[in-house]
C-alpha cells in the first residue's frame, strides 16, 4: 500500500480529532426507515459498487513522525456491513444514538464508517450509516444514500439507469490543491488574507465541545415546486 497525501482541511480535522480523541464531534450520519422487504445480500453488493467509485471510503489514516497520510486498503465493504434484528423501532433508534456517540479511533480503526441494516419487523428496516468527517461531509452523505439506493434498484431490476454523478475522485482534488499552492493565484490570495488580518480575529466560538443531541430532518419538494425555485434563483441571480 502506498502513502497518499491528504488535503489541508483533512489535516485540520485530523489534528483536532487527535487532540480531542474522546469526542464524537466529527461523526456524520443518520438513518432511513425502509418500508418493505430488503435483500441484505443485494444491499451489501450495492454498497460495494458505490465504494468502487468512491475509494475514499477505503482509506485509512495513519501518521509518520506527526505527519498524517492515507493508505488505500482493499478492504471488503460487504464484510463490513452489519445486519441486526431488534424487537422494536425504539430499540433500533436507541442503538443508533448510543453508537453515534462513540468516536472513531484514528490510530487503529481500519475503516472510518459504520453501515448497519436493522430489521425491526417483517417489512420494516432501518438503514443506519455513520462516517467520519475526514472521509465525508453532509453532501457526500446524501450521495451515498442516493447512490446505494440506485445501485440496489439496478441489481434487482427496478432501474435501467446507471447512477453516475460524474464526481471526480478525491485524490484528484488533492493533486489540484497541491498545484494551487505552487501557483501565482495562491501567492495573490495569501497576500490578500495576510493584509486583511494583520492580527487573529476574536474567536466566535471557544467553548469546549459538549455532548448534545443533534437532529437533522430532510424534506422533499415536488418536482413542480423545485422547478419554480430554480426559475426564481435564475431570475434573481442567486443560488
Amino acid at each position: 500500500m502506498s502513502k497518499n497525501k491528504i488535503s489541508s482541511l483533512q489535516k485540520y480535522i485530523w489534528l483536532d480529532q487527535k487532540l480531542t480523541a474522546e469526542s464524537p464531534k466529527y461523526n456524520i450520519g443518520g438513518y432511513a426507515i425502509i418500508k418493505g422487504n430488503v435483500d441484505f445480500y443485494v444491499f451489501k453488493k450495492a454498497i460495494s459498487a458505490f465504494s468502487n467509485k468512491h475509494t475514499i471510503l477505503k482509506s485509512i489514516f495513519r501518521e509518520d513522525k506527526g505527519n498524517p497520510f492515507t493508505l488505500l486498503k482493499e478492504i471488503s465493504l460487504e464484510e463490513s456491513v452489519l445486519y441486526l434484528e431488534k424487537d422494536s423501532m425504539e430499540q433500533a433508534i436507541d442503538l443508533i444514538q448510543k453508537d453515534f456517540k462513540k468516536p472513531f479511533n484514528l490510530d487503529i480503526d481500519e475503516r472510518l464508517f459504520n453501515i448497519c441494516l436493522i430489521k425491526t419487523s417483517p417489512n420494516t428496516f432501518v438503514w443506519y450509516t455513520k462516517l467520519h468527517h475526514l472521509i465525508a461531509d453532509g453532501y457526500s452523505f446524501q450521495l451515498l444514500f442516493n447512490g446505494v439506493s440506485n445501485n440496489y434498484k439496478l441489481l434487482i431490476g427496478e432501474s435501467i439507469l446507471s447512477y453516475d454523478n460524474n464526481l471526480k475522485e478525491f485524490r484528484k482534488h488533492i493533486k489540484e490543491e497541491e498545484e494551487y499552492y505552487k501557483s501565482k493565484d495562491f501567492l495573490k490570495d495569501k497576500k490578500y488574507w495576510e493584509n486583511k488580518y494583520t492580527a487573529f480575529p476574536e474567536l466566535v466560538y471557544s467553548k469546549q465541545y459538549q455532548d448534545k443531541k443533534f437532529y437533522d430532518k430532510e424534506l422533499y419538494l415536488s418536482e413542480e415546486y423545485f422547478q419554480k425555485i430554480q426559475l426564481l434563483s435564475k431570475q434573481e441571480g442567486v443560488s
